[in-house]
């Protein structure tokens, strides 16, 4: 629809006086100068506008992803930090879930890298004890699925090697036994 429109004022762009000034065929003469702006001027802003604001959600997304995950290793007895590097966050993530470190070059290969994360999500998942289906939204949702991870009641039941043991889990017994 906004292409049609662009196409059908003929917007050109013309170097006039060093600034570029936008003309339609309608009207030969600054717009600006008459007060009024052309339609493309209105497009244009409202393409500025949507995409600061995608940008800015995305940001403010990216942040809730990131504070989800540094709450999610803590609760695994890790750094806070190690959730920030980029692809160390994903080999300590699979150490975590107890899965071969190997797998972890797995993720550069085309189409194997999406059964090789949900694989790893859903592993990871259930090291907090939570289900398969955790583990899905995990991959599709990171963003409302770590923040959950990080701040709910779930604990980490495995060890910073990914193994579990029977000290690791907390369960009735061992809960008054680990001052």
């Amino acid at each position: 629809f906004i292409l049609i429109m662009i196409y059908n004022c003929n917007i050109i762009c013309k170097k006039t006086k060093g600034v570029f000034v936008m003309h339609s065929e309608f009207y030969y003469d600054y717009p600006e100068y008459y007060g009024y702006s052309t339609a493309g001027d209105s497009i244009l802003g409202f393409i500025a506008g949507f995409v600061a604001t995608m940008w800015l959600f995305g940001i403010a997304c990216l942040v809730i992803q990131i504070i989800g995950q540094w709450k999610t290793y803590k609760k695994a007895g890790l750094d806070g930090w190690e959730a920030l590097v980029p692809g160390h966050n994903v080999f300590v993530k699979f150490q975590l879930a107890g899965i071969h470190t190997a797998f972890f070059f797995l993720l550069c290969v085309p189409i194997a890298n999406i059964f090789i994360d949900f694989w790893l999500n859903i592993e990871f998942a259930k090291k907090f004890g939570r289900s398969t289906g955790f583990g899905i939204g995990l991959t599709i949702l990171p963003v409302i699925f770590y923040p959950i991870l990080g701040f709910g009641k779930s604990e980490y039941l495995g060890t910073k090697t990914g193994k579990v043991t029977a000290n690791s889990v907390k369960t009735e017994e061992n809960k008054g036994e680990e001052k």
